[in-house]
């Protein structure tokens, strides 16, 4: 078994990248990176990009807007929220984070899991909330970045 002299420091001195003998090089660990600098250097490990959520890990969301009619009730504006999270959300195995009051609600969805919305998803949030006749107004934002937004 071969010994190996780690100089005068032992091996703290190793991890911290200050050896203490003659010719060898030594670095430290990888110091931590923002998320543009990972994205940018594309150098980072698959662990790294699975745990940053980036690159092939990627995953997508969008926000969701709408309005109902003024005249609304409380009552039926929750039965309407409950309905839109029952039949357009968890119906497609999708996740929403946000809320409103009435008359306007405001939400960012995303997937169960590892995985992102896709257009189909948007699409069918949009037929479902065009064809609620106590909804007025729809915006379904673009597909973005659910981890890291620009």
């Amino acid at each position: 078994m071969e010994k190996r002299w780690y100089g005068r420091h032992g091996f703290q001195a190793l991890l911290l990248g200050r050896c203490s003998w003659p010719g060898r090089v030594c670095r430290p660990y990888a110091r931590s990176k923002t998320v543009s600098a990972v994205s940018r250097e594309g150098l980072v490990r698959k662990r790294l990009r699975k745990k940053l959520h980036v690159g092939e890990f990627q995953e997508l969301g969008c926000e969701v807007r709408f309005q109902v009619a003024d005249d609304l009730s409380h009552d039926a504006f929750d039965a309407v929220a409950d309905a839109f999270i029952s039949q357009a959300i968890e119906a497609h195995g999708l996740l929403c984070g946000g809320g409103g009051k009435n008359p306007a609600w405001n939400v960012f969805v995303t997937r169960e899991g590892r995985s992102s919305v896709t257009e189909e998803h948007r699409q069918a949030m949009e037929r479902w909330l065009a064809a609620r006749p106590e909804v007025k107004t729809v915006q379904i934002g673009p597909l973005v970045d659910a981890w890291h937004p620009a």
